[in-house]
């Protein structure tokens, strides 16, 4: 009986896993953003609450989401600042996930690249955990959008909450410009939705508010 068990644990395999983005209009998921770096040789810290929600599902299948910002601190220099009041942006993605367009108060090229390199694009078939796939983007000069690439990888599930939640793992680099970003880390996706419900990156040459900055991170669900 036990070499009979051992011998079906063997020859079970799991299913491979269709990863995807599933958009309905209202859909939300809330969280708690946490940025790591240092700015002039000292510790800079941001935290914020945000609000992702899906408000438009289109024919061709790409989807807009509303992105919001409250409680935003800066601690800097032992000193904590309130964050800087800024309006909803919009992000418009494709099917698969990949960033299309973004518009808002603040919606400027560092902004695209900094989502561009904390966003999954999913694949165009099922994986098994272990498995990779690339994106490439051959970049906008007209937008000052350097060429991207990144490779992504299945891991497999963990927890986040009560949800078996889908984790991709990440690591990629803009390929030209002035002062290339890279990314590092992984990204935990709801399994039914595709949202992205966790995150825990890692950057080098960061573009933000006009400087470049090596930071690390870390996204984290919330309550609404």
């Amino acid at each position: 009986m036990r070499a009979y068990l051992f011998a079906f644990l063997a020859g079970a395999t799991m299913a491979p896993v269709t990863l995807k983005r599933v958009p309905e209009v209202g859909q939300k998921q809330a969280y708690q953003v946490e940025m790591n770096a240092y700015f002039a040789g000292e510790p800079l810290i941001f935290r914020a609450k945000g609000v992702d929600e899906v408000r438009e599902v289109n024919a061709d299948g790409t989807f807009n989401v509303q992105s919001t910002q409250e409680e935003g601190k800066i601690i800097y220099n032992d000193q904590e600042l309130e964050g800087p009041e800024v309006g909803p942006s919009f992000t418009l993605f494709n099917p698969n996930g990949e960033v299309k367009d973004l518009t808002g108060e603040m919606a400027d090229a560092e902004a695209v690249r900094l989502a561009r390199l904390s966003n999954v694009v999913f694949p165009d078939d099922a994986k098994d955990t272990g498995a990779t796939w690339d994106y490439e983007s051959r970049g906008d000069a007209t937008k000052n959008l350097p060429a991207l690439k990144i490779t992504f990888k299945y891991e497999g599930t963990d927890k986040v909450g009560e949800v078996d939640a889908n984790v991709v793992s990440l690591e990629g680099k803009e390929l030209d410009g002035e002062f290339p970003a890279s990314v590092a880390g992984k990204i935990w996706l709801d399994p039914v939705t595709g949202m992205q419900l966790k995150a825990e990156l890692t950057m080098k040459q960061a573009p933000v508010a006009g400087n470049r900055l090596d930071l690390t991170l870390k996204i984290s669900p919330v309550a609404p």
